[in-house]
């Protein structure tokens, strides 16, 4: 199956080849402003969960196992809310969840998955979600290198 898109800002010497190689042409066009597609397919008990719930419930879960002091546990508190305020006026919410949903299948299906990786461990929601062992607050790792534009 061939990409129906490719987005580029000119035609490279990798896509030249690639036309080279093979009976169908890729026609490499400029899209600067090409719309994020926001559709995920995932149950839609997913799609139903509500984010803030999920990510508070479980922040609360690690934090009974792993702190005991509570101003420790009122800044993982107060970046979490931080962060997902963040999610929220990006609309990354369905990302986040469709990101639950992957994994929640791995541990399902007792796959292995990395420790962590660039800068999604930046990121407390994605730790708390079981995403990656980073803890960012731990590290003094600033939100800012997830977030950023």
């Amino acid at each position: 199956a061939q990409p129906e898109k490719i987005i580029v800002a000119n035609q490279t010497a990798d896509i030249e080849l690639f036309n080279s190689l093979n009976d169908t042409l890729i026609k490499a066009t400029q899209d600067k402003n090409c719309p994020l597609d926001l559709t995920w397919n995932i149950p839609a008990e997913y799609l139903n969960k509500n984010l803030d719930e999920v990510v508070s419930a479980k922040l609360k879960s690690w934090a009974l196992a792993n702190l005991r002091d509570i101003n420790l546990l009122i800044k993982y508190e107060v970046r979490v809310a931080l962060e997902l305020q963040e999610i929220h006026l990006r609309g990354l919410d369905n990302l986040f969840k469709t990101l639950l949903y992957v994994i929640d299948t791995l541990k399902e299906t007792k796959t292995v998955w990395g420790v962590g990786r660039g800068s999604s461990c930046a990121s407390l929601v994605l730790f708390v979600l079981g995403l990656h062992k980073v803890d960012p607050i731990r590290f003094e790792i600033s939100h800012t290198e997830f977030f950023h534009e």
